[in-house]
């Protein structure tokens, strides 16, 4: 699995001052096998190294000690034949402004006892330009 291709869009500030950011991937299987993929993810992480790191990822919740699992449609799921590509879309709110480049990671943990059948590993793009769409963004 390699990130194909990807974008970290500014789009302004929220309510409290944070800047705001879409976040899209594409996801493509390079490997000889079928892989199922989960494109809607729970979690964004944004680690400001050098050339910062944002990691989309998902998690599971408890109800009272138990397991609370989704369905399947609401994790996005989608089997990607070899070279097929799949999109990968979330936000990411951060209070400091992401300067020239990022990098994307996927992330995808097993999850849910392995019921789902998703592909377990992680993808990273190379350092992306950062889209700076609104005036907010860059001042």
């Amino acid at each position: 699995m390699i990130v194909k291709q990807g974008q970290v869009v500014c789009t302004g500030l929220d309510d409290r001052g944070r800047y705001q950011y879409q976040i899209y991937l594409y996801l493509q299987n390079v490997g000889k096998s079928n892989l199922t993929v989960i494109t809607k993810t729970s979690d964004v992480l944004g680690i400001f190294y050098e050339v910062p790191e944002i990691t989309l990822s998902n998690s599971e919740s408890t109800v009272d000690g138990g397991l609370l699992v989704p369905p399947a449609e609401e994790l996005g799921l989608v089997t990607l034949y070899p070279t097929d590509v799949a999109s990968v879309h979330d936000t990411f709110t951060s209070s400091d402004r992401l300067q020239d480049k990022a990098v994307i990671n996927y992330l995808a943990r097993e999850i849910y006892s392995g019921r789902f059948g998703n592909w377990v590993g992680s993808a990273k793009s190379a350092p992306i330009q950062v889209v700076n769409s609104v005036k907010s963004c860059i001042e």
